[in-house]
């Protein structure tokens, strides 16, 4: 049963991981070439609810129709790939179950907001560029004026937003399994199997009180009463749920990156909202953060972290 249980989240994991590859794709259709008034544009046909739709992307060029052919393949075989996921889930029994219309709502509202949802975490991790200057990354992957860490900074975190946001994921508990996946995903490029739980010390100079090596029985209980502690709304259990990643130090890196997004998993998972620091008061959660991380301050970050709990709107 534990067997089934591990092969039904490893297969969740890869199919929610496969569609937020697929949404990161900016023009998921079959180019085509029209011509009008003696010029050639390149538009995307692409078959929505069974109906035939086209959508204008650009003045022709064979750079931007060989990308486009391009990404068009790698569409194809993503979908491929999660038709054969599904299939095998349904081998294993798994029933997918379909979120409540508050967690849909919730979805929706972060998909509207998650460029700067993405930017504001960005900020956080000392990424210097300008809204302006990090928006066409997250649009269409277009690089303007960044260095290439920070582009991978953001490229990741946008695909762990797109994974916790999609179906089979929205409505999965926030657990160890499915925290060390977002730690995997925020970390890809940057650390070896960035989704590992730390088995060093922590460095001393950054956390003074010495956080002991996480064990994964005792993660699991702690998330779970963290979860269901019913004295506490559920910002508050999203603000306990990211401190204590962050406390614990988990993970060897990404672990502010990680608890953020685990408390907007939870929050989204609940129809609660979103929990975003703006970057005006980034400095402001920086000195907080410091301070917490050598042992003190606890219920000011965990107040400003509340504070930073937006519920969806509409």
């Amino acid at each position: 049963m534990d067997n089934t249980l591990s092969m039904i989240q490893d297969l969740l994991n890869t199919k929610s991981e496969l569609e937020a590859r697929l949404a990161l794709i900016p023009y998921d259709g079959t180019p085509e070439v029209k011509e009008a008034a003696g010029r050639k544009y390149i538009s995307i046909r692409k078959r929505v609810h069974g109906r035939l739709s086209s959508r204008y992307v650009g003045p022709y060029s064979e750079t931007l129709y060989d990308r486009l052919l391009v990404n068009a393949r790698l569409a194809r075989d993503l979908k491929a790939r999660i038709r054969k996921t599904d299939a095998k889930l349904a081998t294993l029994g798994y029933v997918f179950q379909k979120p409540s219309p508050s967690v849909i709502k919730n979805v929706e509202f972060a998909h509207v907001e998650i460029n700067r949802l993405i930017y504001s975490q960005a900020v956080l991790e000392g990424v210097d560029a300008s809204f302006e200057d990090a928006e066409p990354v997250l649009d269409n992957g277009l690089v303007n004026n960044l260095r290439a860490g920070d582009v991978r900074k953001i490229m990741n975190l946008k695909n762990a937003w797109e994974f916790i946001l999609s179906d089979s994921v929205v409505t999965r508990p926030t657990d160890l399994s499915l925290v060390s996946y977002i730690a995997r995903l925020v970390n890809d490029g940057f650390y070896h199997d960035g989704g590992r739980l730390r088995g060093v010390p922590a460095d001393p100079v950054i956390y003074e009180y010495d956080p002991p090596l996480p064990d994964p029985a005792t993660v699991e209980n702690d998330l779970a009463a963290i979860a269901s502690y019913d004295a506490g709304t559920d910002a508050e259990k999203a603000a306990g749920i990211c401190l204590y990643i962050i406390r614990n130090v988990l993970f060897y890196d990404g672990n502010k990156r990680t608890a953020i997004l685990a408390a907007n998993h939870f929050l989204i998972s609940r129809g609660a909202g979103i929990l975003a620091v703006p970057p005006e008061r980034a400095e402001e959660f920086k000195k907080l953060l410091a301070s917490f991380r050598k042992g003190r301050g606890m219920a000011a970050i965990r107040k400003f972290l509340i504070e930073c709990v937006e519920e969806p709107v509409g």
